[in-house]
């Protein structure tokens, strides 16, 4: 059985200005006592930003508390102004306090900041794909740096007080416990994908090799089978452009539904990449295409024979997107697995030759 909530008799206010609320209630308590004065603080919400980079280190900020007469190391954040969204207020606070803006909000939770004594919740929010966006915008107040910290430092700054507001490491940590959700980051994703593309090719019997390289953001996955199809036209289209570059709907009717979906697959993988290179060799010619952030840059067609097939695919994800890097342990494991289950599959992983089924 819950304990039962205790009942406001009167409430009368103490103190009420632009820095504070402050009320003095009179409680009944379901046991009869009755509490007179029970102090009660009215704070506006709070919000704490977690900004993360490319490489996962973290914005903190460093400014004086004056109570506790110290300089603390803190996540950026602040008070929600009456009728601001939190989420509006987390980004408010980032341009202000760090002249930054992030392309990608999510929030993680809330909690309450001190149940007993005060009314406000703190809203957390992690924020990627951070970019300058202008000056800092302080209040008179304030004098704020900043700098990046790797979560490894900020738990030493923790366990040494120097990141001590208790709120702040709360926050972190829950932030913390999101990121740690099982599940391959989007970089690495991008390379499962083109391998089990190539791995299609191998299944059809067009590739008995897949070669993978991978480290940090950027992959290369290549392939010895046939190659894509340099001369196809796809909706009046260059076959290649229609599978790197088409998220459009809807489809015309020249275009089967196995062409269909595997151009938006392949179109939405190149929309995660700041470049992705498509190199094709067929034996009586070769085409190269480059894309940056999604388009086309560069067209490079060679009629000279090369003997050699297949297609290898280069790039590197977008760092906007925030994601952690290539988990090469991850990705290896994974890859150990496909090879396994494959018995006439080559594939080999950053130069090294994976064991498959029959194969030591």
């Amino acid at each position: 059985m819950n304990p039962a909530p205790w009942q406001r008799l009167a409430s009368r206010t103490l103190v009420r200005d632009r820095w504070i609320h402050l009320t003095a209630d009179r409680c009944a308590l379901p046991s009869g006592l009755v509490l007179d004065p029970y102090y009660v603080l009215h704070e506006p919400e709070w919000v704490h930003v977690v900004a993360r980079d490319a490489q996962q280190h973290i914005l903190v900020v460093r400014q004086y508390r004056y109570a506790a007469n110290a300089l603390c190391t803190e996540l950026p954040g602040g008070v929600v102004n009456e009728g601001e969204p939190p989420l509006e207020a987390a980004q408010r606070e980032l341009r202000e306090e760090i002249g930054f803006a992030a392309a990608h909000w999510q929030p993680v939770g809330w909690m309450y900041a001190n149940p007993a004594r005060q009314t406000n919740k703190v809203h957390v929010f992690l924020a990627i794909g951070l970019q300058p966006c202008g000056a800092q915008q302080l209040d008179a107040s304030e004098d704020i740096s900043f700098r990046f910290m790797a979560p490894s430092e900020i738990e030493q700054a923790i366990a040494g007080g120097e990141f001590s507001q208790a709120l702040h490491i709360a926050s972190y940590y829950r932030s913390q416990a999101l990121q740690a959700a099982p599940g391959p980051s989007a970089s690495e994703s991008v390379v499962r994908t083109l391998v089990l593309y190539a791995l299609a090719e191998s299944q059809l019997g067009h590739a008995q090799h897949i070669s993978v390289q991978a480290q940090g953001h950027a992959f290369t996955v290549a392939d010895d089978g046939r190659g894509h199809a340099i001369g196809r036209t796809v909706q009046g289209a260059p076959y290649l452009q229609f599978i790197y570059k088409h998220l459009d709907y809807p489809f015309g009717g020249d275009a089967s539904k196995p062409v269909q979906l595997q151009g938006l697959g392949m179109s939405l993988l190149n929309s995660l990449c700041s470049e992705l290179t498509v190199t094709v060799a067929q034996k009586s010619a070769s085409l190269r295409l480059r894309f940056c952030s999604g388009q086309l840059a560069e067209h490079v067609f060679s009629e000279a024979a090369s003997g050699a097939t297949g297609n290898t695919v280069s790039g590197v994800v977008d760092a906007r997107l925030g994601g952690a890097p290539i988990d090469e342990n991850s990705l290896h494991t994974w890859l150990r697995a496909l090879a396994a289950a494959g018995p006439s599959l080559r594939l080999s992983f950053n130069g090294e030759a994976l064991p498959g089924a029959g194969r030591p």
